[in-house]
């Protein structure tokens, strides 16, 4: 919560030397970080601390060239650091499948590597060279997510009164893990995995 909190502030326009944000870094700093999202929104932190959302009121003259002469011209060497210590951690993370858990290279999920991926694309921009084996290795986690009608999957439907079902999915999209036979999913999780999946693909 504290690396979403400093990228409410930073987005909304509060300078990176305000008490509070200070206050925020400092806290990152002093914490063990040992799960993929927590690296992956300290990472997402540190971008938003020299790449605010204010300084682009229009966002079609946002590019990638741009974003990153724009924190190379003001990142500190300490930051740098920080990043490219932050990357070794998440790499370490990356499971065997592709994915990324929590915090191990197992139990990869759809939830973990979104923030996982998203925070290596922040470090990017901070000048941390990501190897394309790690973004080729989130492609084919991905595309092996992905469920469709031929594969035996059960769709749990749960309704807002509380009441559950089940049917044979006849649906397409992503599960909250990597694909397996008769693994029951949820349409919520069909949904907002597949938007987690598109995110992901965005950065890479």
């Amino acid at each position: 919560l504290t690396s979403l909190s400093i990228m409410a502030l930073t987005h909304a326009g509060v300078p990176p030397d305000d008490p509070a944000i200070q206050a925020g870094f400092s806290y990152l700093e002093s914490r063990k970080l040992i799960q993929s999202w927590d690296i992956g929104l300290y990472l997402m932190a540190l971008e938003s601390k020299y790449l605010p959302l204010t300084d682009y009121q229009n966002i079609l003259e946002f590019d990638e060239e741009k974003a990153r002469k724009e924190i190379a011209s003001k990142i500190s060497s300490k930051d740098k650091a920080t990043a490219q210590a932050l990357v070794d951690l998440l790499m370490a993370l990356q499971g065997k499948g592709g994915g990324f858990g929590y915090a191990d290279p197992g139990n990869e999920n759809i939830q973990t590597t979104q923030y996982a991926v998203l925070g290596l694309k922040a470090a990017s921009r901070l000048g941390v060279s990501v190897p394309l084996r790690v973004w080729n290795e989130v492609v084919r986690y991905l595309g092996s997510s992905y469920l469709s009608s031929d594969q035996s999957s059960i769709v749990k439907i749960v309704y807002f009164d509380g009441v559950e079902s089940q049917r044979a999915s006849v649906e397409y999209g992503w599960g909250y893990t990597s694909r397996k036979s008769g693994q029951s999913i949820t349409q919520k999780y069909m949904l907002t995995n597949g938007t987690r999946v598109m995110s992901a693909l965005a950065c890479i």
